[in-house]
């Protein structure tokens, strides 16, 4: 028998882990960087790239991209404070990095 659930309670299940996980991602670009315009969601940022293969996957230029689902962004996460509008004038250099 072990003791893990009766001190801890019953572990996450593996999309419970992955979910929080996911969800850290955002949160850590919001603490670092501020919060974004009210409103305003990722899908929207130009900084949001598209790696198109069988699917797309999103990646956030500022957050960085390795290449593997640790670096997948959501269309639907809250911007940060580095957001830019893709419909508003191109991002100037010292703005991206």
């Amino acid at each position: 028998m072990s003791l893990f659930p009766l001190v801890f309670g019953e572990p996450p299940t593996k999309a419970e882990s992955s979910r929080v996980r996911r969800e850290a991602r955002p949160a850590r670009m919001r603490t670092i960087y501020g919060i974004g315009p009210e409103g305003a969601r990722c899908g929207d940022c130009v900084h949001l790239i598209g790696r198109q293969f069988a699917k797309t996957y999103y990646k956030c230029r500022w957050f960085g991209n390795t290449g593997g689902p640790a670096t997948d962004w959501c269309k639907s996460y809250a911007a940060c404070g580095k957001f830019q509008d893709a419909n508003a004038a191109t991002p100037t250099p010292e703005t991206t990095p």
